[in-house]
């Protein structure tokens, strides 16, 4: 089954609750406006810096927080680990020019 942006949300959702919050009291807590935690829940607008704290203040990692951000198969992806995004340079150059041709 593969995982959604809107199970992340849905996630995201999830784990705020479960540590005693909503993304209301977190704008509160952090001084901004709902529409602004909203944002960057949903990926809208990425704040390393504003999602570094929810992650602190709900107990959680960025990687559980936002796992199609900086989870694992990100990581492996950016390492050249990930089959699925490794291929070649040269492979991918060759099989756009017999896609043209």
């Amino acid at each position: 089954m593969t995982i959604t942006n809107k199970n992340y949300l849905f996630n995201r959702k999830a784990m705020t609750l479960k540590a005693g919050y909503t993304q209301t009291t977190l704008a509160k807590y952090f001084h901004l406006t709902p529409g602004a935690i909203t944002h960057v829940f949903n990926g809208a607008t990425r704040n390393r810096e504003l999602q570094e704290k929810i992650v602190a203040l709900l107990g959680v990692s960025l990687a559980e927080f936002w796992p199609e951000q900086y989870g694992q198969s990100v990581v492996n992806c950016v390492a050249g680990e990930n089959d699925q995004h490794n291929t070649p340079p040269s492979k991918v150059e060759k099989n756009l020019t017999e896609t043209r041709a």
